[in-house]
């Protein structure tokens, strides 16, 4: 009795706001869907705040550097053109004395403070090499790998951003919605049944027909404006 009052109580249709007519596991679908459109956007922009942060510190700290180094290699290619003949025991010129031990010093300790990237750079740092070229006295240190290899977004995230539940989200909300509405209209059809020559409760289908389609537009929208803050952030 009490399941059957319940479901009688869900499927009645209201009109709360005083236009649409739609039963009330709509009204509360809707609802639902809308407070967890709310809560996933409000939890996504607070991780990626705080995941954006290493990011801009160490920015910050290797974009001079970085910088530096370019200009380096410009000019080491302008004062050394392709067939000159080079000493390895010859002084590199006094703007070109750079040493790759000390900026790579400054690298891992700019890695080592970050706990959200110094794993990543741990796997990076075993595959640089050291090779000793012509024109500098100390050996200078190359990447054998691509850094894209081991700072990828999965590497970086794991256990820290589930970057795959919030790519599914948009499809939850749409396949939430139209459940709901699948079931308001499967509710709305088994009161249908022939009555003589007639057909009994059809009325009621069609007076909450609009209504029950309410949880499949409340899901796209909230589908559609996630994408829309999920992609950029």
């Amino acid at each position: 009795m009490i399941i059957q009052h319940a479901i009688q109580l869900l499927t009645q249709d209201v009109a709360p706001l005083g236009a649409l007519s739609a039963p009330l596991v709509s009204w509360y679908g809707s609802a639902g869907l809308t407070i967890f459109f709310l809560w996933q956007v409000t939890r996504l922009y607070q991780l990626s705040t705080q995941t954006s942060q290493p990011f801009a510190r160490v920015t910050r700290c290797l974009d001079k550097l970085a910088q530096e180094r370019l200009q380096l290699d410009q000019d080491g290619l302008m004062l050394h053109p392709p067939g000159a003949l080079k000493s390895r025991t010859q002084e590199p010129p006094p703007h070109l004395d750079r040493r790759d031990g000390k900026d790579f010093q400054l690298i891992d300790t700019t890695f080592q403070r970050e706990p959200w990237l110094s794993p990543a750079w741990k796997q990076y740092r075993k595959t640089l090499v050291t090779e000793q070229v012509a024109w500098y006295i100390e050996p200078r240190i190359f990447s054998s790998r691509s850094a894209q290899e081991l700072f990828s977004l999965e590497t970086i995230f794991r256990g820290k951003l589930n970057l795959a539940w919030y790519q599914q989200v948009p499809s939850l909300l749409t396949g939430i919605g139209l459940l709901l509405t699948f079931i308001a209209l499967l509710v709305g059809l088994s009161k249908l049944h022939a009555d003589g020559h007639g057909i009994a409760g059809i009325q009621g289908l069609i007076n909450g027909l609009a209504g029950k389609f309410l949880t499949s537009i409340v899901g796209l929208v909230c589908a559609t404006a996630f994408t829309l803050i999920e992609k950029p952030l």
